[in-house]
């Protein structure tokens, strides 16, 4: 009897080890087995497939079988549909009164095109704005949060609350909305002049001629000519004294002829045009916007919440410019969209005036943790290699490209504690802000950048000397050379530029600044290693620092306000990439003083002494 126990407990034993053993084999086979399963046998159905099961969309439904739509939502592909319920065409038959089903043919196609874009944008995507792809009525849908019983919701053109989201199919995602979207049918015009308080505007708008204009609307979408039109209320018009359209006629109108080209109102009124497409929250995407006023634009920005035009920091003066209100705003017509000002919008006389731009204040750069932190180990950040085929990095206000293993980093210089306990760049480490950007450049070499571009800031037209700031890798002067070509918004300029440069101390600056090279940092601070304030004389002249060298890139005439792009391509030469230490850039008009101001390592200006 034991022994037949002992038996059966033994084959039991060896049965569960066998169906183990198994186990694993199935489960090592099937881990190896995920790695190539193709995601298009994934039991997930396709667009069209999942809406006709349910019931709370057959409306919808029926809608893709009559326009032809259901059968490419049934394709593979990559798709968002934002679908209207059961009940939101309930409540558009009560708002048109009648049902979508005595629409035209064209008028139900537009419906499903306007709700449907060729790209999967998830939840996560929105934001207050246009949505980041256009639809297939190449129209861009309107998104905004806002707050309905309590509770913050996002809604689509102001109008379409979002009741479900991120319903994962085969073929794409989609959004559940509560209202019937359509196509704006009013042009930009129209709308402005439905729009209740503008009425000064508006009679400006069909005084000037403008109204005609804008009242323009293409029937081919894909060649529309959109319009973003900015326009004082009557109420934001009285705070600024003007009553009626009379008062507005006197306050800018120089020929007494609006429908003048020439005549300030009408200039006034081309002013508030922008062209293309800007949503209130897409207008600081960009520093600037090109008016229908030839060589005038128009600057934007954003401080928190509030969206600012032409409102700037020049000569240490800040403009305050004109807000824009987020609450009457985001009018969207047949061919533009309408956003309403607080302050009256005037023609902004901009004159040159220098602009010296540190090129870390790039936003990929200000967002690192270590951004010009001052301790003294120092910070050092390498972004990563290039992840496109052809190796181009874009920034926003910066693009390079370079080999498979080229880099550029950020480095903070390291610190040393000086008297008083105050931290100071250590030894001759003395950029702006005591921060620089990093690189190596060679033409033809993996581990190099082959060329960079900047994006400037906001720069008035005029004449103007570009001037690249930059250092040596180190005191002992040990760089390895590079030669650049220079080009600025795609023009070659007549000079190279050469990364190895030491200023003679004996040379006087107006001597240097004639051939092309101009000291710009000011060494004012106390440094251990000199015992002392560094060595310079009544003028400002350094007796040391001089491997901080200014570069005269070019002079250059630029017609227009706006931004411009300043480019190195690296030339071939053999050897080892050469280093590159990058601080500023200025952009100084041309009758200007070149040399002065200069800048400490706090980023102070330090001005000619009397």
């Amino acid at each position: 009897m034991k022994c037949m126990k002992k038996n059966i407990y033994k084959i039991i034993r060896n049965q569960i080890l066998i169906i183990s053993s198994l186990a694993g084999i199935i489960g090592l086979k099937s881990c190896f087995e995920e790695e190539f399963v193709n995601p298009r046998t994934v039991d997930k159905p396709m667009i069209s497939t999942y809406l006709a099961k349910i019931d709370s969309f057959s409306e919808f439904s029926e809608l893709l079988k009559i326009t032809g739509y259901e059968a490419f939502l049934k394709t593979y592909g990559t798709y968002t549909c934002f679908v209207p319920t059961n009940e939101a065409f309930a409540k558009f038959k009560v708002r048109k009164g009648k049902d979508w089903r005595d629409l035209s043919i064209d008028e139900k196609k537009n419906i499903v095109k306007y709700v449907v874009i060729k790209d999967t944008l998830s939840s996560k995507t929105f934001s207050d704005g246009k949505l980041s792809k256009p639809n297939m009525y190449n129209h861009y849908l309107l998104g905004g949060s806002t707050i309905i019983d309590g509770v913050s919701k996002y809604r689509l053109n102001k109008f379409a609350t979002i009741t479900k989201t991120d319903i994962r199919v085969e073929n794409g995602i989609i959004h559940v909305i509560d209202e019937v979207l359509e196509p704006p049918a009013s042009s930009i015009a129209e709308l402005i002049e439905n729009i209740e308080g503008f009425s000064i505007f508006v009679q400006a708008l069909k005084e000037t001629g403008w109204y005609n204009t804008l009242k323009e609307v293409s029937q081919d979408t894909s060649k529309m000519v959109w319009y973003t039109v900015l326009g004082e209320s009557d109420e934001t018009l009285k705070k600024a004294g003007i009553n009626s359209y009379d008062d507005l006629k006197a306050r800018f109108s120089n020929t007494g002829d609006p429908t003048s080209p020439d005549d300030s109102l009408n200039l006034f009124v081309r002013y508030h045009t922008i062209k293309g497409l800007y949503f209130a929250a897409d207008l600081p995407m960009q520093t600037s916007h090109d008016t229908y006023v030839q060589n005038e634009v128009i600057i934007s920005s954003a401080t928190g919440d509030s969206i600012f035009l032409n409102r700037q920091l020049i000569a240490d003066v800040l403009e305050l410019g004109v807000s824009v209100n987020r609450f009457k705003s985001n009018y969207f017509a047949a061919n533009g969209v309408f956003n309403s000002l607080n302050d009256l919008l005037i023609i902004k006389s901009r004159k040159p005036y220098p602009i010296y731009w540190d090129v870390c204040e790039q936003p990929e750069i200000m967002k690192l943790p270590g951004f010009r932190t001052q301790n003294p180990s120092g910070y050092e950040y390498l972004f990563p290699y290039p992840t496109s085929e052809d190796g181009t990095v874009t920034w926003t206000k910066m693009k390079w490209k370079g080999g498979g293993n080229a880099r550029i980093g950020y480095k903070v210089c390291d610190s040393i504690i000086g008297p008083s306990g105050i931290t100071y760049p250590y030894e001759s480490k003395r950029f702006v802000y005591n921060d620089v950007l990093f690189l190596e450049m060679r033409t033809e070499v993996s581990s190099a950048v082959h060329w960079i571009e900047f994006t400037t800031p906001f720069v008035p037209r005029g004449e103007y000397k570009i001037w690249l700031c930059h250092g040596m890798k180190s005191d002992q002067r040990d760089v390895r050379t590079m030669t650049c070509d220079v080009y600025i918004d795609d023009s070659l300029m007549p000079t190279q530029f050469y990364n190895w440069c030491v200023l003679d101390t004996s040379v006087k600056e107006e001597d240097y600044e004639f051939l092309g090279y101009k000291r710009y940092i000011y060494d004012d601070m106390p440094c251990p290693r000199y015992n002392g304030l560094l060595p310079s004389d009544s003028k400002g002249n350094f007796v040391d620092g001089s491997v901080y060298v200014g570069r005269l890139l070019g002079k250059v005439k630029f017609a227009t306000h706006g931004t411009h792009r300043i480019k190195l391509v690296a030339l071939y030469q053999p050897g080892a990439p050469g280093d590159l230490r990058i601080d500023m850039i200025h952009i100084i008009p041309a009758d200007m003083d070149q040399i002065w101001p200069k800048f400490n390592w706090k980023g102070e200006k330090i001005y000619k002494p009397k």
